[in-house]
């Protein structure tokens, strides 16, 4: 089991949901340890994904500048289990950090880092 951060809302005691979050290369095995944990826990927990953000944003913007894309994408993941996290449900992120500016801007870790700052993150 694992702990919740708890906090106000609106005047109501809430719980944060864990963040298990999950970094490494593509075909490192993070989707296959992230739906093991998934299916293992005690806990529910929500899954989500750098691949399944890009599904979900307009593809036209690859078009425009890719490392934009990418590093949009990567800041949108921590947004989305920031508040899935928020809602008082666990989840886990399955993310690229990509240490290379023509993919992914540098300062993306930080920025992940400072949405995630507040809530309980492994």
């Amino acid at each position: 089991d694992i702990p919740k951060k708890i906090y106000i809302l609106r005047g109501v005691l809430m719980e944060k949901g864990s963040i298990i979050w999950l970094n490494g290369t593509s075909s490192s095995g993070k989707t296959t340890i992230g739906k093991l944990v998934q299916k293992l826990a005690v806990n529910h927990f929500f899954y989500i994904s750098h691949d399944i953000v890009n599904e979900m944003n307009d593809g036209k913007r690859l078009n425009l500048n890719f490392t934009a894309f990418e590093s949009e994408n990567a800041i949108m993941l921590a947004y989305m289990a920031k508040m899935i996290s928020d809602l008082g449900y666990c989840v886990i992120a399955d993310s690229v950090f990509l240490n290379n500016p023509e993919i992914q801007s540098q300062d993306v870790i930080y920025k992940t880092a400072e949405i995630l700052k507040d809530s309980p993150a492994f």
